[in-house]
């Protein structure tokens, strides 16, 4: 352990970690660095972003029987507008490691000997041999904003790193950090809170399960379900478009009165869904547009362990809809568009494809969503399941996968206590066939006899089959 002074203030600074680079000055938020003449400051970080984190500089706790204690953290902005933290731990082995948090799921991951491709070589939903062929899930970069506590490397307030996130099967994850000249390679998983091995009593204790705020355009009353997941609320009173910084409101957009949508379920709503009760956060409604446009709604679902999920709604059919990471899906289309795709060994078919854009918002989002906001989607069938994969190719390149599983209109009634919801007339996509057993053999002998009866009528249509005088 090394004591010393910070250099711009005076206040005592420690570095109790031999192989750390900084320490970032709690009382001047001073970026503090030791040398072999003592210590000189490298100018300053912004305060913290409040992100609701539970995790804390100080903490201790074991990941797959290796102990660790977190030193520190840095918290990067997202092109999307989103703000990230970066734990930095020291562990019992004599390594640094990484906890990456973000939208509720934590990824553990340590520096690696490894040779990956160039940054323009790099292609979405495309494995990279060179790194165990995880597939690519983001290319972006991140801005650093701010930092606190011991770190391994020295921080640049306001630098803007280039970076790219790999998934694999068995919640493998990797991150390539393209910042320096030879590009740096972490490598780990995800994993979730409780099997980082830190006791509950030393976490923070700031997540809650709403939180009330006022509109500051009407001053209307906003509660949000998920206050330290939120990006952008939109306010039910007055349309008004919030962006959530630090804890607080900021007006940016207003939506037209125009075209309003009111959602079947109301926001606010409790279900239960596969055993996990779910509030419905946020509310909108999209469109593609073939012929004509077609509309749909879903419904931002958020529980505080499992994170987000969504409830589909079109043309009276229901789907319970749950993210997927890239490298679980079999997908040989990359970033083109295949015929078929495969998960957990079901193959889907290729149903629709098209640019889906959003049309209406209503509640609170996970990121900065916004009118007329489009993505690119391919979506899957295997009745009662589909898969959906949406490509963002403006600003951070992403893609990203969903697995959606029918519901029928009963089932969501019981599950939010909505009785009246409206039956379909039609037959949806993911709808499975409604016979089974002999009904379903007799259904399908029927509808051979049918097609069959069509075949003949129009190949003898027009065609003398006897002619005779009596």
């Amino acid at each position: 352990m090394s004591v010393a002074n910070c250099p711009s203030c005076g206040a005592p600074i420690e570095f109790a970690i031999g192989s750390s680079a900084v320490v970032v000055c709690n009382y001047c938020r001073s970026v503090v660095a030791r040398t072999d003449r003592g210590v000189e400051s490298h100018g300053k970080v912004a305060a913290l972003i409040e992100t609701g984190s539970p995790l804390r500089t100080g903490v201790t706790g074991k990941y797959k029987n290796n102990g660790f204690r977190v030193t520190g953290r840095t918290q990067l902005r997202h092109q999307a507008g989103g703000v990230w933290d970066e734990w930095y731990a020291a562990f019992d082995d004599g390594r640094w490691g990484w906890l990456a948090e973000a939208q509720g799921r934590f990824y553990v991951t340590f520096k690696v000997a490894a040779d990956p491709p160039p940054l323009d070589e790099l292609q979405l939903a495309t494995p990279v041999p060179a790194l165990d062929n995880l597939v690519t899930a983001e290319i972006g970069e991140a801005t650093l904003l701010s930092a606190e506590g011991e770190l391994p490397w020295t921080p640049e307030p306001g630098g803007v790193y280039a970076y790219a996130d790999l998934t694999g099967d068995n919640r493998r994850f990797a991150t390539i950090d393209y910042s320096e000249e030879t590009p740096i390679v972490f490598k780990g998983s995800e994993t979730m809170l409780d099997e980082l091995g830190i006791p509950r009593e030393n976490l923070r204790q700031t997540r809650v399960s709403s939180k009330a705020l006022n509109c500051p355009n009407c001053g209307g009353a906003l509660e949000l379900r998920a206050p330290d997941q939120a990006e952008r609320v939109w306010c039910p009173h007055c349309g008004a478009g919030l962006d959530v910084t630090s804890g607080k409101l900021q007006y940016f957009a207003m939506l037209k009165k125009k075209g309003r949508v009111e959602p079947a379920i109301p926001l606010g709503s409790k279900g239960t869904i596969e055993s996990d009760e779910y509030v419905i956060a946020g509310f909108m409604q999209r469109a593609v547009k073939f012929d004509i446009e077609y509309y749909w709604t879903e419904y931002l679902l958020y529980n505080a362990a499992k994170g987000f999920r969504w409830l589909v709604h079109s043309d009276d059919h229901w789907s319970f809809v749950t993210p997927l990471r890239p490298g679980e899906v079999g997908d040989p289309g990359g970033a083109q568009t295949a015929k078929t795709v495969s998960y957990e060994g079901r193959t889907y078919k290729i149903f629709q494809e098209a640019t889906a854009r959003v049309t209406y918002v209503v509640g609170e989002f996970y990121w900065r969503v916004e009118i007329g906001e489009s993505v690119d989607t391919v979506d899957y069938i295997a009745p009662p399941f589909g898969i959906s994969k949406e490509l963002t190719t403006s600003g951070a390149r992403e893609v990203s996968y969903s697995h959606a599983r029918y519901m029928t209109t009963q089932e969501v009634s019981q599950a939010f206590n909505v009785p009246d919801l409206t039956k379909p007339t039609t037959v949806g996509a993911m709808q499975p066939f409604p016979g089974s057993g002999m009904g379903r053999m007799w259904a399908t002998m029927v509808l051979l006899l049918l097609i069959t009866a069509i075949v003949l009528a129009i190949r003898l249509r027009g065609k003398t089959v006897l002619d005779q005088t009596i």
